[in-house]
């Protein structure tokens, strides 16, 4: 996580958040600039909506990644353009309103 965090730079996948009326999760990509890794925070603001579908960029479509939560082992792998194009759902949790998943590109 540190080696992503440390050469990253950040994007809003949501809409800035607001002291009222702000978006229901508020959801932070920060990216590696060789695309070899991303970070993706999210935190549910509004408990009325269970989940999101939050779509990472910069990604290098052609490249397998594989993603999990800083909680469990690994969720999933895809291509590049299918997480870009896609998405990742998040789903609310009783444990938190925070998520936080890491993105690691696999080296075919």
């Amino acid at each position: 996580m540190r080696s992503v965090v440390k050469e990253a730079s950040a994007v809003l996948l949501t809409d800035q958040a607001a002291p009222s009326g702000g978006p229901a999760w508020d959801v932070l990509e920060e990216v590696t600039g060789d695309a070899g890794g991303a970070l993706i925070a999210a935190v549910q603001a509004d408990a009325g909506v269970r989940h999101i579908t939050v779509r990472p960029t910069n990604l290098q479509p052609d490249a397998m990644y594989e993603y999990r939560s800083v909680d469990s082992d690994v969720l999933r792998t895809a291509m590049g353009t299918a997480l870009m194009t896609d998405g990742i759902e998040i789903q609310s949790s009783f444990e938190s309103a925070a998520h936080l998943l890491i993105l690691i590109r696999r080296d075919q």
